[in-house]
């Protein structure tokens, strides 16, 4: 019987709140649980998480310079 990643996952939590599993061990099955559901919608792997990185963005990015005081917007 096939089991959907949201059914795990609530079992998985509840067993951690009944004291069934450690939270080490709670914490290390949610990882796997996790990577497997990124790894099937999104098409990344436990290999390419290393290679993922946040992207460096200044406030510039973001329109924050035109909220400075005595600063207009062109």
């Amino acid at each position: 019987m096939s089991k959907s990643y949201a059914t795990i996952l609530q079992k998985l939590c509840h067993d951690y709140m009944a004291h069934k599993l450690s939270f080490e061990d709670y914490r290390r099955k949610r990882k796997t649980l996790l990577l497997k559901v990124d790894e099937q919608f999104n098409g990344h792997s436990e290999q390419d998480a290393g290679e993922l990185t946040s992207p460096g963005l200044t406030s510039g990015d973001f329109g924050l310079a035109s909220f400075e005081p005595g600063r207009r917007e062109k």
